[in-house]
């Protein structure tokens, strides 16, 4: 009996043995030493660097206002004396028909003064006038009839100087019309349509500058009347063939929507005889 358990025991043993064996050569081999990579000359490639974060700018710094200029008070034209023309009137008023109702209404007037050049310059607005009342009542629908408007203020009559400003109103159709402005200044002498440039021989850089701080000091006291960048506008449309002679100084105009909205209007800038009083120039 003893001999057999001996006899198993030593057939375990060698099994044993021999499964053990079998578990270490299943194991795995330690790695090779790892090579470094091989060296090529050129600077390895890093990844991407993500995009930096945008810049933020530093809000805007409104620019102060300008305060409206000091020049000394002169009455240039205090003592200009008067011309002694006529201030009388040629009119147009049509009304337009179609089918029996009115597609457009016309009512305008324009000045007559005695001087045959200026009297003849505002027969053909006149007429232009009409032609644009003819035209209108031709494109208007049959809705609310279309209006036409046109009048003048004469702005001075003195100092040799004939001075007018004129609007011309339309309204064709929709929440509202619209005006444009015009603008005048004869020789009362000769009927010479004068310009601005007529008045001061030292040029425009000269006075150009003396109007706009003007112009300025209007659109700082109510900017929220004016658009942002009105100043600018100012300046590239400069009304040179906008403007009047009057007993106070030069009047400058803006057309609707030039430097505001709608409700604005036409703008008008008043400068004042003591900013251009020393350059001005009454033309011979």
């Amino acid at each position: 009996m003893k001999r057999s358990r001996r006899l198993r025991v030593l057939i375990v043993l060698p099994l044993f043995f021999l499964a053990a064996c079998q578990k270490m050569a299943e194991l795995p081999s330690e790695p090779d030493d790892l090579e470094p990579p091989p060296v090529t000359g050129e600077d390895p490639v890093l990844p991407a660097a993500s995009d930096p974060a945008a810049e933020i700018s530093p809000p805007d710094i409104a620019e102060p206002p300008s305060p409206p200029p000091e020049y000394p008070s002169v009455a240039l034209a205090a003592d200009w004396a008067d011309n002694g023309l006529s201030t009388g009137r040629v009119n147009y008023q049509n009304t337009f028909k179609r089918g029996g109702a009115a597609v457009l209404t016309a009512d305008g007037s324009f000045p007559q003064v005695g001087v045959a050049a200026i009297d003849t310059y505002y027969l053909n607005c006149r007429d232009d006038f009409e032609r644009l009342c003819e035209s209108g009542a031709e494109e208007a629908g049959d809705g609310t009839p279309y209006q036409f408007d046109a009048g003048f203020t004469i702005e001075i009559n003195a100092g040799g100087l004939l001075s007018v400003s004129r609007t011309v109103f339309q309204y064709r159709g929709g929440a509202h019309g619209g005006a444009d402005i015009r603008c005048e200044t004869f020789s009362a002498v000769s009927g010479k349509l004068l310009t601005l440039d007529d008045f001061f021989p030292a040029g425009r850089d000269e006075y150009t500058g003396r109007m706009l701080e003007y112009i300025d000091a209007a659109i700082d006291a109510a900017p929220g009347e004016f658009w942002p960048d009105a100043k600018q506008i100012a300046r590239d449309l400069f009304p040179y063939d906008l403007f009047c002679v009057t007993k106070d100084g030069i009047s400058l105009f803006f057309p609707e929507y030039n430097l505001s909205s709608y409700a604005a209007g036409t703008v008008r800038v008043d400068v004042p005889w003591g900013a251009v009083a020393d350059i001005f120039v009454l033309p011979g």
